[in-house]
């Protein structure tokens, strides 16, 4: 069982740090209500405990959902992290500096509860908040269909993060780390990664690709590749350039996608033999990014 470091008092939410020891801290959970005991002693790390009880298993969770809320209402901005395109090791936007004037707490919004919806102006920031599990992928799909930037924060793994040698957090890392930092946030979905991709797939060329058996291997090829992966050594095409799909377009970085050949196997349609490589290797320039406010 992992250690409580916030409470409830005073209707405010408290770390284990800004009160004093005991039942004289006067401190409740923020779970269940239960009053809390604060644990400040030299053999064990500092921590909240429940008071003739055992521990209602939800308070840590609570707890860091609450001060995570509380801290983004308090602070009114919020590094948000790179951008990167399919395949890409370039990113498509570096971090920025998103500040805002509004916080909405647990709205609805498009069938869906998100935890916090930051607001400054027509522009919006969903914000979740990953504990015990990440945003699952039904929920993912549904923050698509907003067409809102949205941020997944791993809570969880950014608390364990900045425990001490004694066990107890160290809550101004913490809370830095919430606000400055990029290393525990992820993007669940980015309108302008979205229309990036698309304008991609839109320039990308259609090679198609042909099946060719050298030395008993089966080989998947496309010609003219526009990165000159390979060439062909000898023959009347010796020189021209080519590439293996599966060695080579697979993953590459100008390979927008794959399309297959597909066939009906019972009563579903499947994916069987590579047809055309959608490639825009041509293009010299990458998307310009459009940044929402100030880089960091």
């Amino acid at each position: 069982m992992r250690a409580l470091p916030f409470a409830l008092r005073n209707q405010q939410i408290v770390s284990i740090d800004e009160v004093p020891r005991g039942l004289s801290c006067g401190c409740s959970c923020l779970a269940c209500g239960a009053p809390m005991v604060a644990k400040k002693g030299n053999k064990h790390a500092h921590h909240f405990a429940h008071y003739r009880g055992a521990d209602c298993g939800h308070g840590l969770e609570t707890g860091l959902h609450l001060r995570i809320k509380a801290l983004f209402r308090e602070r009114r901005s919020i590094v948000v992290p790179a951008l990167y395109l399919h395949r890409q090791s370039v990113a498509y936007f570096q971090p920025y500096l998103f500040k805002y004037d509004r916080v909405e707490e647990e709205p609805y919004v498009g069938q869906l509860y998100p935890d916090l919806i930051l607001r400054k102006g027509q522009r919006a920031l969903l914000l979740e908040i990953a504990v015990t599990h990440q945003t699952p992928p039904r929920k993912q799909q549904k923050l698509r269909k907003l067409g809102m930037p949205a941020l997944e924060i791993d809570a969880l793994s950014l608390y364990e993060a900045v425990l001490q040698g004694s066990g107890s957090p160290d809550i101004r890392a913490f809370e830095y780390e919430l606000q400055q930092g990029t290393g525990y946030k992820k993007w669940l979905f980015n309108p302008a990664q979205q229309r990036a991709e698309f304008r991609l797939r839109k320039m990308a060329i259609a090679r198609p690709v042909k099946h060719r058996l050298y030395k008993g291997y089966h080989q998947y090829v496309t010609t003219d590749c526009p990165l000159g992966k390979r060439r062909w050594r000898s023959g009347y095409r010796e020189g021209q350039a080519f590439a293996n799909v599966t060695q080579d377009c697979m993953h590459c970085p100008r390979c927008a996608f794959l399309e297959y050949e597909t066939e009906y196997v019972g009563y579903q349609e499947v994916p069987l033999l590579p047809a055309r490589v959608h490639c825009w290797g041509h293009l010299t320039n990458r998307p310009k990014p459009k940044p929402w406010q100030t880089p960091v």
